[in-house]
């Protein structure tokens, strides 16, 4: 957003403005007053300037306001994309973590069952044979 106060007066505007109330038959007095001494143009060309000067560093503070404030409007979206990503970050690895927990439940619940059948497979021969044995 530019600055609403960027223009800038031309040379003939400056002087008109400068000399303005003022009549080149009227020596002794400045900007039409009489009574006052008349003012060299050289001091007023510098106070000019100076105020020019001024004026451009001010348009040039406005600009590092107006571009800053458009940085902290970026970096604040930026911050909300990245608070956003974070929330969405947490809850797939909550979804994950779930996931994996009912994996390892069933692994150990299939490695018990095939623990219980391989000691089903020992053990009943062994009670069957002994069975055979003690009612012979």
């Amino acid at each position: 957003m530019p600055p609403k106060f960027k223009r800038r007066l031309d040379d003939l505007e400056r002087r008109e403005l400068l000399t303005a109330g003022t009549s080149s038959d009227e020596e002794g007095s400045a900007r039409g007053r009489p009574g006052l001494p008349r003012r060299d143009d050289k001091a007023v060309k510098k106070v000019q300037q100076q105020l020019d000067d001024v004026v451009d560093i001010m348009h040039k503070n406005i600009e590092r306001v107006v571009d800053r404030g458009e940085k902290l409007e970026d970096l604040q979206d930026k911050s909300e994309d990245l608070a956003d990503s974070a929330a969405a970050f947490r809850t797939q690895a909550r979804r994950i973590q779930r996931q994996m927990w009912w994996k390892r439940c069933r692994m150990r619940l299939l490695l018990g069952a095939i623990i219980t059948v391989i000691i089903l497979i020992i053990l009943v021969p062994i009670v069957v044979k002994q069975l055979q044995s003690s009612g012979d």
